[in-house]
């Protein structure tokens, strides 16, 4: 997909009168996201199977984002990134393996030496074959308790969807999906896997789902198994899964998480002024009694006003009818009192407007979805070489 990139954001220094690069004044306005694509999107294929559609698109695509990034005040890794992509493009066209194998090599760099395969090769091995033999022999039953753990966990989180945190699993007749899925090559495009009784379609194009696919690799693969926040949230029903249909204990899991934002300094506003200007617009609006200047209350009409709406909220009726007469009264007191306020009434909506566009600027400098050859070496590295 393409890569997000926050344009001059770099410029922005940590204080209300923040120049750019140029030494020129810049403001909230001047951040901007762009999407620069590396590739032409042709449909949903695999990874394993997607392979690089326009080549000039692609060799060109760190030189068309780094004249975005002049005035970020520093250098991203991604002219070296992108020339180790083209270095892998000559070996193979296939986009998975280009920035499998880009990554790793920045990994092995930085003294990290993992072993990875493709998900394809495991569910070749005997043991997948094993594991997916077993649960479609017995599908029926697996099938009605995949679903029950589902609808348990939509239950218990107040879900509505129907896609979260896995879709069930469908029936036709006497025909049942299994939580696979079904490569095929001609049409470089995974499909459901329906089962009719009696069949057992094991072979090279079958593929794990999402909760499959962790239950195979904590039940027989792995000694320890670490989830980011989301799979473990989702793995609530893969452990439901493993004991009813098991009945085994579940392996335990680690969850890790860590967000690194991009070195851009960014502007003041923190949500919880941005919420507090908006409430002070509101109640500004709502309760102009709180802010009339002391040369205000001594006007005999706001005086009477004042009063007139002090009277109307200590005596809030039982009865609806009454209750629509005197909310009808109390409004039309406020909108009176509300002229009295109207220099605080403006200077507020100015701060919420100020607040706003700050904050919409921090939106697109602290994102989380910007892709790692965006980042300075020295911080990355040093970010990822604590969990060595």
């Amino acid at each position: 997909r393409p890569l997000s990139v926050a344009e001059r954001g770099a410029g922005f220094l940590p204080s209300p009168l923040r120049r750019g690069a140029g030494g020129e004044v810049l403001s909230p306005e001047d951040v901007h996201l762009l999407s620069i694509p590396y590739d032409h999107f042709e449909g949903e294929i695999p990874f394993e199977q997607r392979a690089i559609v326009d080549p000039e698109l692609f060799r060109s695509f760190a030189d068309r984002v780094m004249p975005n990034a002049k005035s970020w005040g520093f250098n991203p890794i991604l002219p070296e990134v992108w020339a180790e992509m083209r270095r892998q493009f000559e070996r193979t066209p296939i986009m998975g393996e280009i920035i499998s194998a880009t990554r790793r090599s920045w990994e092995r760099r930085w003294g990290c030496r993992n072993l990875e395969i493709p998900l394809s090769r495991l569910c070749a091995t005997n043991a997948f074959q094993r594991f997916a033999c077993h649960l479609l022999s017995d599908l029926p039953r697996f099938h009605a308790i995949y679903n029950e753990c589902v609808a348990e966990y939509r239950a218990r989180h107040g879900i509505r969807s129907r896609n979260h945190p896995v879709p069930d699993l469908h029936r036709g007749g006497n025909v049942l999906e299994a939580p696979f899925w079904n490569f095929r090559d001609e049409a470089s495009k995974r499909q459901r896997l329906m089962v009719a009784p009696g069949e057992l379609p094991l072979g090279p194009n079958l593929r794990s789902r999402a909760l499959t696919t962790t239950m195979f690799l904590r039940l027989f693969l792995s000694d320890g198994f670490i989830h980011g926040i989301g799979g473990a949230k989702y793995d609530e029903v893969t452990d439901a899964l493993i004991q009813r249909w098991l009945g085994l204990e579940p392996p335990g899991f680690i969850v890790l998480t860590a967000t690194l934002h991009l070195p851009l300094p960014h502007f003041p506003t923190t949500p919880e002024e941005l919420h507090a200007a908006e409430r002070k617009v509101r109640d500004v609006k709502w309760n102009p009694q709180r802010y009339l200047s002391q040369a205000s209350r001594q006007m005999p009409e706001a005086r009477r006003l004042l009063a007139e709406k002090e009277r109307l909220m200590t005596s809030e009726p039982a009865q609806n009818l009454e209750r629509k007469t005197w909310f009808r009264d109390l409004s039309r007191s406020t909108e009176q009192l509300r002229p009295y306020v109207a220099d605080e009434l403006a200077n507020a909506e100015l701060e919420l407007e100020h607040r706003q566009r700050e904050a919409t600027a921090n939106e697109a400098l602290v994102r989380r979805d910007f892709a790692w050859c965006m980042f300075p070496e020295d911080v990355l590295k040093r970010f990822c070489q604590r969990l060595l």
